[in-house]
C-alpha cells in the first residue's frame, strides 16, 4: 500500500498582504488573541486594548515619508498625517479648521455622482468614480476654482500612486516632486499663500482618495434591500461596512522609544504594525478604522458623508454590483480596496 502523502501545508501570505487577501477577518480574529509579539514584517499588535495603548503611546512615531526631499518630500512632511509632536498638533488643528461641513459634502457627492452613472447601461467598473469624485467634492468645498477642479483631482490621484504604501509599485511612476510641484501650485490660492495651509489642503485630499474609495467600494458590496436608499438606510449600510470591512486595515508605527503593549517590551527602532481591523469591538466605542489618540482620522464625519452621498446616487438608480464577479484588491498594506467593482442596472 502506497505512503499516504500529506497535504501540501498552507503557508500564509506576508503580514502586510493582509488586507488584499480573500478573507483578511479569518486572520485577523487569530491575531488579535494573541499579545504584541514579533514578526518577520515587525512587531504585531493586534488585541483591542494593546492597539489603543499603541496609538496613544508616545513613544511610537509615524514612520518616515516617503520621499525626504524635494518638492513631494516638503509637502508630504508638513502633512498632519505625517508629522508628530507640537508641529502634529499645529497641524491637525489647521485641518479641523479647514474640513469642510459634513451636511453639504453629502448633497454635493450626491449631486456630482449622480449625472455621472445617467446613461450608463453596460456593466461598467465603479472604482474609477469612488476614487475622484471624493477628492472632486472636497476640492469644491476647500476652495479649489472650478477651473482647477478635474486637474487637482489628477495631481492628488498621481500623487497618491507615487507615495502612498503599496506592494507592487505602478508600471510607469510619476516623477513625485513634478507632481508635487504643480498640485503645490494650483493650491497655492487655496491656501492664501501660506504653504502651511497648502499642505494642509492637499493633505486633506490625499488621505481622503484612497481610503474613501475604498469604504465606497466595500460599501456597494455589503448593501441590501433592506438598507434602502434612504439617508437612514443609508446611514446604517456606511457604519456597518465601517465595522465589518473596513476600509483601513491598519497602520504603522516606528518605536522612537523602548515601551511595553500589554506587559510586552518592543525594543527602540521597532517596526510595530497595528491592525486596526483586528480591534474593532461595535457599539458604542467608534468605528476601530478610523484609529485613536492624536492621529485618529480628523475627517471622519466628512469621510462619511462623501461617502453617502456617493452611495445614495448609486443606489437611487438601481446600480448594484455584478452577481459573482470575482474581487480582487490592490496589494495595498493598509488599505482594502477593490481593484475594479463591475455595475450593472436592475
Amino acid at each position: 500500500m502506497p505512503e499516504a502523502v500529506p497535504p501540501p501545508r498552507r503557508v500564509p501570505p506576508p503580514l502586510p498582504e493582509i488586507a488584499a487577501c480573500p478573507h483578511p477577518a479569518e486572520r485577523y480574529a487569530a491575531l488579535r488573541a494573541r499579545p504584541a509579539h514579533r514578526h518577520p514584517d515587525g512587531w504585531v499588535v493586534a488585541r483591542p486594548e494593546d492597539v489603543t495603548a499603541a496609538l496613544n503611546s508616545p513613544a511610537l512615531r509615524v514612520p518616515p515619508t516617503a520621499v525626504s526631499t524635494g518638492a513631494a518630500g516638503a509637502l508630504q512632511a508638513r502633512m498632519a498625517r505625517f508629522s508628530d509632536g507640537a508641529a502634529h498638533t499645529r497641524r491637525r488643528a489647521l485641518v479641523e479648521e479647514l474640513l469642510p461641513n459634513p451636511d453639504e459634502l453629502r448633497r454635493a457627492a450626491e449631486e456630482q455622482t449622480g449625472p455621472l452613472l445617467d446613461g450608463r447601461r453596460a456593466p461598467f467598473d465603479v472604482m474609477p468614480l469612488a476614487r475622484t469624485v471624493p477628492v472632486a467634492v472636497l476640492a469644491t468645498a476647500l476652495g479649489v476654482a472650478p477651473i482647477d477642479r478635474d486637474r487637482t483631482v489628477t495631481l492628488v490621484g498621481r500623487l497618491c500612486d507615487a507615495l502612498a504604501p503599496t506592494l507592487a509599485p505602478p508600471p510607469t511612476p510619476d516623477d513625485p516632486d513634478a507632481v508635487a510641484d504643480e498640485l503645490t501650485t494650483l493650491l497655492t490660492p487655496v491656501g492664501a499663500g501660506d504653504f502651511e495651509r497648502v499642505a494642509a489642503v492637499a493633505g486633506i485630499l490625499f488621505q481622503a482618495r484612497d481610503a474613501t474609495a475604498a469604504l465606497i467600494g466595500s460599501a456597494l458590496l455589503a448593501a441590501t434591500p433592506a438598507d434602502g436608499t434612504a439617508p437612514t438606510g443609508i446611514g446604517r449600510l456606511v457604519e456597518r461596512t465601517l465595522r465589518e470591512e473596513p476600509p483601513v486595515q491598519c497602520t504603522r508605527r516606528h518605536a522612537a522609544d523602548p515601551v511595553a503593549l500589554g506587559g510586552v517590551g518592543v525594543p527602540p527602532g521597532a517596526t510595530v504594525w497595528v491592525l486596526l481591523a483586528a480591534a474593532e469591538t461595535g457599539p458604542p466605542a467608534p468605528p476601530a478604522t478610523f484609529g485613536a489618540g492624536p492621529h485618529a482620522c480628523p475627517g471622519a464625519t466628512q469621510a462619511r458623508a462623501v461617502a453617502g452621498g456617493f452611495l445614495s446616487a448609486t443606489l437611487a438608480r438601481g446600480l448594484r454590483p455584478v452577481p459573482g464577479q470575482r474581487m480582487g484588491y490592490e496589494p495595498r498594506p493598509n488599505l482594502r480596496l477593490p481593484t475594479r467593482l463591475l455595475m450593472e442596472r436592475r
